[in-house]
C-alpha cells in the first residue's frame, strides 16, 4: 500500500492510524486461508480502539479526514486486484484443463470457466487478458420507474423446488396486492440487469404481465451488496463487470419453474 506524506500523517488524529492498522490486518487475513475466520473481530478491535482514541465530537468527522478517506481508496484498489488475479488464475488453470484434459473437466468447473469466460480470454503466449469494460449508469441512481419485462437480463437462475414454491406464492400475493416493492436493477452498457427480485420477475413473467416496478441502486447499496454476498461465501459477482458476466452467463439459460 502506498505511503501518503509525512505531513498527512503527522495530522491525522491517532483514531485514524489504528483504523489505517485495522484495514492493513484484515487485508492481510484475507489472503492467509487460516486466519479467515479471524479477519471481522481482529478489524471490529482495531475500530473499536480507533473509537475510543478519538475524541468524541470529531469521530463522526473521522470519514471526512484525507488519511481516512486514502486509506480507503487503496483498501477497495488493493482487494479488485487480488480478486481479479484470483480470477485469472483460475480461468487460465481451467483453460488448460480444459484444452489439455478435457473429459476431467467437472460440471462446476464447466460452470466456472464459461463464468470467466465472459471476462478473460488468452493470447497466443498464454496471457490472461481481460475483455469486458464497462460503463455503469450511475446517474439513475435512485431512479424508480417501471420497465419492461423483457428488458430485465436476469444474473442468477431461479429452478429449485423452494423457488417454484415461492414463484407460486408471489404469483397469489401479486394478483390480490400488486408489487409492494420494487425490484432492484442496475445499468451496464446500456443494458439493465436485476439484482434483487429475480422471484418476482418469474412470477410477473408467468402472470403476463407486461411490465415491473423497478428502482435502479445507488453506489453505496451496490457496494454493500458486494460486502454481504462476500459474508454469505457467494461469488455470482463482485463488482459491475461481475453483474454483467453473469448475466451473459446465465441468459440462455431457462429458469425451469413449472406452473
Amino acid at each position: 500500500m502506498e505511503e501518503l506524506p509525512a505531513t498527512d500523517k503527522a495530522d491525522a488524529p491517532k483514531g485514524v492510524k489504528v483504523l489505517i492498522e485495522a484495514k492493513i490486518a484484515e487485508e492481510f487475513v484475507k489472503k492467509t486461508p487460516w486466519l479467515r475466520t479471524v479477519a471481522a473481530p481482529v478489524s471490529g478491535a482495531l475500530v473499536f480502539i480507533g473509537a475510543m482514541l478519538t475524541p468524541n465530537d470529531a469521530f463522526n468527522d473521522m470519514t471526512n479526514h484525507p488519511q481516512f478517506i486514502w486509506m480507503e481508496e487503496q483498501s477497495r484498489m488493493r482487494h479488485e486486484i487480488w480478486m481479479s488475479q484470483i480470477e485469472r488464475d483460475k480461468f487460465k488453470e481451467l483453460s488448460e484443463k480444459e484444452r489439455l484434459r478435457p473429459n476431467e473437466l467437472s460440471e462446476t468447473e464447466k460452470l466456472d470457466l464459461n463464468f470467466l469466460s465472459q471476462k478473460y480470454f488468452l493470447d497466443r503466449r498464454g496471457n490472461v487478458i481481460q475483455k469486458v469494460n464497462v460503463t455503469v449508469n450511475w446517474n439513475k441512481a435512485g431512479q424508480r420507474q417501471d420497465l419492461a419485462v423483457g428488458d430485465i437480463l436476469r444474473t442468477e437462475v431461479k429452478d429449485d423446488e423452494d423457488s417454484k414454491e415461492r414463484v407460486k406464492w408471489l404469483m397469489g400475493q401479486i394478483r390480490k396486492k400488486g408489487f409492494t416493492t420494487r425490484l432492484e436493477v442496475i445499468e451496464i452498457d446500456g443494458e439493465t440487469y436485476l439484482l434483487n427480485g429475480h422471484h418476482r420477475l418469474i412470477a410477473a413473467k408467468k402472470l403476463g404481465l407486461k411490465t415491473v416496478p423497478v428502482r435502479y441502486i445507488t453506489v453505496g447499496e451496490f457496494k454493500n451488496r458486494i460486502l454481504e454476498m462476500e459474508r454469505l461465501g457467494m461469488s455470482t459477482y463482485r463488482n459491475p463487470k461481475g453483474v454483467k458476466a453473469a448475466g451473459n452467463s446465465v441468459k440462455n439459460i431457462p429458469d425451469k419453474i413449472d406452473d
